[in-house]
């Protein structure tokens, strides 16, 4: 009853009870525990975690159900993203103000981590987005093709809250299948990974939530568990499915070490020859070796490859067009081109990154 929003005085059940109480009297502590049955795995489900937090108390105090209410929330404003740890815990406080909705998240009574404003809405058809399209699909992905994806990029998503079931990239985003299994926490973060996938294309880094504009919730559409269709177009910067959407979402990237890299030492360092007979062209024996080169560097992707100098009549002088020619498929840079001398033949220069 208490978990629906109800405060029932179960004191008026009884009679009263009149102190002192009688030294054979049991005690009720040992019969009151706390429950655990939310776990909260990463930050980004503490994200995600947060805004269910909010909306349940919420409920609580108009006292009325979760399942039924719709709410929207707006501005929100991650200040400070939560680590886990592995020992000890913290507490979280929400405060809402009863007349605007406007709330704020605190840990430990001290850090502000998370505020904005929730509101149940008049009409709740407008606060969706009327232009929810995208275009022919490109190409298609299974859960396990994205999550490997994913998995390359520093983010560690398993159990329930790998819910995409399959990704189709297009050319204004993406459209997925996202299972829904009864867990908010886990679907409205499986529309943030859509988000995150399409967006984070281009980069290697980790992103996590920083702002959201507006965040929209209609539990009716959420009555059973099945599987639904999510679209996300990153040119609107919305992302939906079943009942919920997300508007304006912004990520910043995090400091989040990723395959344990600070911990990596260089001991030696040793030249192994590399010999493939399948490599019978010029073009292949190049590419395959830059493509080596290119894995085993870190090259931030702001920097650009530039041609520094030429030597003539150099050996090396008939891979200058194939190395020009393959340097412009790699998008981790920038390929720039000084007058008539790289397209010179029987030239072979020196890249510098800069």
């Amino acid at each position: 009853m208490y978990e629906a929003g109800l405060l029932p005085k179960v004191s008026s059940l009884y009679p009263p009870v009149r102190y002192p109480v009688s030294r054979g009297t049991a005690s009720l502590s040992s019969l009151v525990t706390w429950d655990h049955k939310d776990t909260y795995l990463t930050a980004m489900d503490m994200n995600t975690g947060r805004l269910l937090l909010t909306w349940k108390h919420y409920c609580s105090k108009q006292k009325i159900y979760i399942s039924e209410t719709s709410v929207v929330f707006e501005n929100l404003q991650v200040h400070q993203h939560l680590v886990i740890p592995e020992k000890g815990g913290f507490t979280l406080s929400v405060f809402i103000q009863r007349g605007s909705g406007f709330f704020e998240i605190e840990m430990d009574g001290v850090t502000l981590i998370l505020s904005g404003q929730i509101v149940q809405p008049q009409n709740l058809k407008q606060e969706f987005d009327k232009y929810m399209t995208v275009s022919p699909d490109v190409f298609s992905l299974t859960a396990q093709e994205v999550y490997s994806e994913l998995k390359n990029r520093g983010y560690q998503y398993t159990d329930q809250f790998r819910g995409i079931l399959d990704l189709t990239t297009t050319q204004k985003g993406c459209v997925a299948t996202v299972n829904w299994t009864g867990n908010w926490c886990c679907f409205i973060d499986s529309l943030i990974q859509m988000v995150l996938f399409t967006d984070g294309d281009n980069s290697h880094d980790i992103y996590l939530p920083l702002e959201i504009r507006k965040a929209v919730i209609d539990p009716s559409q959420h009555k059973e568990p099945r599987d639904i269709k999510a679209v996300y177009n990153n040119i609107s910067g919305v992302v939906r499915g079943g009942g919920v959407e997300i508007q304006g979402l912004k990520v910043s990237a995090t400091k989040i070490l990723k395959n344990n890299e600070a911990s990596l030492k260089l001991e030696s360092m040793t030249f192994i020859s590399h010999t493939n007979p399948r490599l019978k062209l010029t073009e292949q024996f190049v590419e395959v070796s830059m493509q080596i080169a290119f894995e085993n560097i870190s090259i931030p992707t702001t920097r650009k490859a530039t041609i520094v100098d030429f030597e003539e009549e150099s050996s090396l002088g008939r891979f200058t067009s194939v190395v020009k020619h393959i340097l412009k498929k790699f998008h981790i840079l920038k390929f720039h081109e000084y007058g008539a001398l790289v397209l010179a033949p029987k030239h072979f220069g020196r890249i510098a990154f800069q």
